[in-house]
């Protein structure tokens, strides 16, 4: 099991650019939380969005 975990955490730590659609400024957000829909959160101004992509 710990092979499964090292391998899940590897793919946490992934990110991928995303660009807020409030501010228009650009941040790494995960890569899991992108592909799942989650919401993500603008660290520039703090907007919360789901990442249309």
């Amino acid at each position: 099991m710990s092979y499964f975990n090292r391998i899940m955490d590897q793919i946490t730590e992934i990110t991928s650019s995303s660009t807020c659609p409030v501010c228009q400024r650009k941040s790494q957000q995960s890569i899991k939380k992108i592909g799942k829909k989650q919401t993500l959160l603008c660290p520039h101004c703090k907007s919360i969005f789901v990442n249309p992509d």
